[in-house]
């Protein structure tokens, strides 16, 4: 399994990220992050949930006793926002720079990125959208069916 590395103290694996990106958007949305609805959001069984908050306790991340709402600790909130974002960026790399569609698809090509993608490199990809979308779009260096046609490879 792969390690990814979002702080420097803390190694998770990619499915470790994705239970701390679940819980995180389960207490946005529902103010509280249960086990079934983990299981729900990760499509997996709830054993597997619960072997999981195990380990995201042992290193702090969570606050969690059984049969109670899993609650991020400010450590694991730091590394949930940290990995959403490395998301929201790569989604919206795909979507806007290498124009993937539909979302679902730039969606889960984000997902699988985010476990690979290090802080310096998101930075990087930031800045260059936000350049690319200021210098190349909006001063009409050049047009969406251009780029569209460059992307896909129907530019001559």
């Amino acid at each position: 399994m792969k390690t990814s590395i979002v702080s420097s103290d803390v190694k998770l694996t990619s499915n470790m990220e994705d239970y701390l990106e679940a819980i995180s958007n389960l207490e946005k949305k529902n103010r509280v992050a249960r086990v079934r609805d983990i299981a729900s959001t990760l499509k997996v069984k709830m054993p597997s949930v619960t072997s999981a908050l195990k380990v995201l306790r042992e290193n702090g991340l969570i606050n969690y006793e059984k049969n109670s709402f899993i609650i991020l600790t400010e450590k694991g909130a730091d590394i949930a926002n940290t990995i959403t974002k490395k998301h929201n960026t790569l989604t919206r790399f795909l979507e806007t720079i290498l124009l993937i569609t539909p979302n679902e698809r730039a969606q889960g090509m984000a997902c699988k990125m985010e476990h690979a993608v290090d802080c310096d490199t998101l930075n990087r990809m930031t800045r260059f959208i936000d350049a690319f979308d200021e210098e190349m779009t909006g001063l009409g260096k050049i047009d969406a069916k251009k780029w569209k046609d460059l992307i896909e490879g129907k530019e001559k």
